[in-house]
């Protein structure tokens, strides 16, 4: 999974090529990172994170993002970790106009989408997405910044098998990476 993402990304920025920040409306984003999962009494900690997302502006501020999630759970008893996919659509609404060059860029970002550990047997599970974060831009010549963000990511039990007690479950993690403006 992590060499398939790989290649995308890379495919990606080689084949955008350059333009100017001010004509760039569409962000191609992959951040990894950590966090924990919560249930009514209990959590897990250092469950590892990732995100590969598409975001097209609307307005200088408003965007919508699509994305493609997956966090790793160390289960109770198993040697291993149990991977957990979601898809998500999100609105993001930046706080500075999202081509600005040479200035942090804060964002407020909301959104739902389906998660499941095994999408081919186990029905999905909703998934709200509550988060904000900031991008950053070295100059108008370089179309590759940086991306950071903190999400809450709230779901259900359902058939997915988590590790914390309760029906109601949280996803809070915090996520670096690299975005690419084209």
């Amino acid at each position: 999974m992590k060499k398939l993402l790989y290649a995308i990304s890379c495919c990606l920025f080689i084949t955008c090529g350059v333009a100017h920040a001010q004509d760039q409306k569409n962000e191609f984003s992959v951040t990894a990172g950590g966090g924990s999962l919560r249930g009514d009494n209990d959590s897990v900690a250092a469950a590892p994170v990732f995100t590969v997302a598409y975001t097209r502006g609307l307005t200088d501020r408003i965007a919508v993002e699509g994305s493609i999630d997956g966090y790793y759970v160390k289960q109770p008893g198993l040697s291993r970790r149990d991977d957990f996919l979601d898809v998500q659509v999100a609105g993001l609404f930046h706080f500075a106009p999202m081509t600005a060059s040479k200035r942090v860029i804060p964002y407020l970002t909301a959104g739902v989408g389906r998660v499941s550990t095994d999408a081919t047997e186990i029905p999905a599970e909703t998934i709200t997405r509550l988060g904000g974060g900031i991008k950053y831009y070295p100059s108008e010549n370089h179309n590759v910044g940086l991306r950071v963000e903190v999400r809450d990511e709230i779901t259900r039990r359902g058939g997915q098998g988590y590790p914390v007690s309760g029906d109601r479950i949280n996803i809070i993690s915090i996520r670096a990476g690299v975005t690419f403006r084209f």
